[in-house]
């Protein structure tokens, strides 16, 4: 697949955090796809993400969060007076494992691997 531009919007607060969404989604979807059946042809244990959309995450819910306010969070985001979307060229892919211990979400970087035309 050739680099392509993701354009990204607002944040929106959810049940589990704070994210961006991005389109177009086909091309994003298209990778995740591709190497989801990749992934499970090897046999390999895995577990696709629920959240297989273009996204930024910005922030997630931990211990405490079911004091946060999510209405006021909604219009303090909507206070805002200024645009806050902006184009993401993607034109590698990033190989990581992922873990959570509850409080953080880490990663460890394995591999990048550029699209197509992309010089490494």
């Amino acid at each position: 697949m050739r680099p392509f531009t993701l354009t990204f919007d607002r944040p929106a607060v959810g049940n589990v955090g704070v994210e961006i969404s991005g389109w177009p989604g086909r091309p994003f979807t298209e990778i995740v796809d591709a190497l989801t059946q990749a992934t499970v042809s090897t046999g390999a244990a895995f577990k696709a993400a629920p959240s297989r959309y273009p996204h930024m995450s910005r922030a997630y819910a931990s211990n405490g969060a079911e004091d946060v306010d999510a209405v006021t969070l909604r219009a303090a985001l909507s206070a805002i007076e200024q645009p806050l979307s902006g184009t993401v060229l993607v034109d590698r892919l990033h190989l990581v494992e992922q873990w959570h211990d509850g409080a953080h979400i880490m990663w460890n970087p394995i591999a990048q691997v550029p699209l197509a035309g992309v010089l490494a």
